[in-house]
């Protein structure tokens, strides 16, 4: 039997991974803190799109790398084979918006959302510029609120 490709990580690993997989890529980062806001992460390792790619030789520096086809996340939104609340499914729309160009209505974006949704919303666009003051404010404020641990000196 075929292991799923994230067997064996943790969902904190599996995190720890898919930002180390980013590469920096601002928008992907993005949509991917996106995501963990929404807490999608277990279904989307449930439907085996996210692969972590282990390293056997000791050469991930970091540790290993996890991908998630955002290809595949487009296409199940439009098919409807993920599950989720309207303001979820929003909120991953704009996820994979960031992180691989699916465009969204940003007018039926603004109405589906939630308060908390919209706030989400807000710091991950902010999260994708690529001012570094604005990224450490985000990072800072997602640790005062415990969202995020708290970074070494900037």
């Amino acid at each position: 039997m075929l292991q799923p490709p994230t067997a064996g990580f943790s969902v904190f690993e599996i995190k720890q991974a898919l930002m180390r997989g980013a590469g920096g890529d601002h928008g992907t980062e993005s949509g991917l803190v996106l995501l963990m806001v929404g807490d999608w992460l277990p279904q989307l390792h449930r439907a085996n799109l996210i692969t972590v790619e282990a390293c056997l030789d000791g050469s991930c520096g970091d540790g290993p790398i996890a991908k998630l086809d955002w290809a595949v996340v487009a296409a199940a939104l439009h098919e409807g084979r993920l599950a989720g609340s309207s303001g979820e499914l929003t909120v991953l729309r704009v996820a994979a918006s960031l992180a691989h160009g699916l465009l969204v209505d940003l007018g039926e974006l603004a109405a589906g959302l939630d308060r908390q949704s919209i706030g989400a919303v807000q710091a991950a666009i902010a999260f994708a510029t690529y001012d570094p003051d604005v990224r450490r404010g985000i990072i800072n404020d997602a640790a005062d609120t415990g969202a995020a641990p708290p970074q070494g000196p900037a």
